[in-house]
């Protein structure tokens, strides 16, 4: 995205973030003459009555056109740190950033969870830190580098009365199904609409906001990738290995590429794609929220196309 200050937010367990993607992500920002502002920030939520209370903690901020607090050079240092060490809770003052802004969450995941927070949590902590750290501006695009949240597995439904008011528009073309069958499919949402269905009613005084995500497994190049050491997803006596990780290794760091999982037993398989026009078109799933004069509505969710993403690109 084409912004002039990005914010990478990690969320769920430290020690089990992807954090070589920051990493590539980074470094692609920070090569940007036209980013003014780069911050890392981890977010955790808790429940509270009606909703939930998020809380952050300040892992790395950059600002060009001020005080750097953090001397880009060190962020791999910081990055080495981030799982043992204890960073200050959230005590950050935004309110005199200019220009807009964007975010990206880094997790590992899957259609239901983005690290271990559902779409409810994971909105009220970004909109929470918004508040809390004095930024006027609506994060104008959310992107979700996590894997499969475009993916509709049945687990937020339209129906849901959490959902009341919220109109649901999309071009993607239905698959052919029975009626009971097609009934069920149509209330199908996934992780981004269920995000933006609350995200969007929070935060909708600081105006609209565009979300987007894949419906496959997705990563960020970096050399110190996981997938390049064979040690993905080693943990609690599973085993992992990619099959053709030469296929990304021309990559510069923060692009994006496919890593698709397949699981025999304790053993994972993953098989690693590039990225081009085409399967963007088929795998990135974009959404737009606005809100509506009508009383009787709470907003409009938009499926949008690529072109449409790419506003400030063309």
């Amino acid at each position: 995205m084409r912004v002039a200050n990005i914010f990478l937010f990690t969320v769920g367990p430290k020690g089990n973030a992807p954090i070589p993607s920051v990493l590539g992500i980074y470094l692609k920002y920070a090569n940007r003459d036209t980013t003014n502002f780069i911050g890392w920030f981890h977010l955790t939520a808790t429940a509270i009555k009606g909703g939930y209370s998020g809380s952050y903690q300040q892992i790395f901020m950059i600002d060009k056109s001020g005080d750097t607090s953090e001397d880009h050079t060190k962020i791999s240092e910081i990055a080495a740190k981030f799982a043992v060490a204890e960073q200050p809770q959230g005590n950050t003052d935004l309110k005199t950033l200019k220009g807009d802004i964007g975010a990206i969450v880094i997790a590992h995941g899957s259609c239901a969870l983005a690290g271990t927070l559902s779409p409810d949590k994971l909105a009220y902590t970004i909109n929470n830190f918004r508040v809390s750290t004095g930024l006027t501006q609506q994060f104008r695009k959310i992107v979700l580098d996590v894997c499969n949240v475009g993916q509709k597995a049945g687990v937020f439904k339209k129906t849901n009365k959490k959902y009341n008011g919220i109109t649901f528009q999309e071009d993607e073309p239905q698959q052919e199904h029975s009626e009971e069958e097609d009934e069920d499919e149509q209330n199908k949402l996934n992780f981004l609409q269920a995000f933006l269905a609350v995200y969007g009613p929070l935060s909708k005084d600081a105006g609209t906001v565009s979300v987007a995500g894949w419906d496959s497994g997705i990563s960020v190049f970096h050399p110190d990738n996981e997938y390049f050491t064979n040690k993905v997803s080693v943990a609690q006596g599973n085993t992992a290995n990619v099959s053709n990780p030469a296929i990304v290794d021309s990559l510069q760091p923060g692009q994006k590429f496919f890593s698709n999982r397949e699981r025999t037993g304790s053993h994972s398989e993953y098989t690693l794609g590039l990225i081009d026009n085409e399967t963007r078109k088929t795998h990135k799933k974009i959404y737009n929220y606005a809100s509506v004069e009508d009383p009787s509505s709470t907003g409009r969710i938009v499926q949008l196309k690529i072109k449409d993403w790419s506003d400030k690109e063309k």
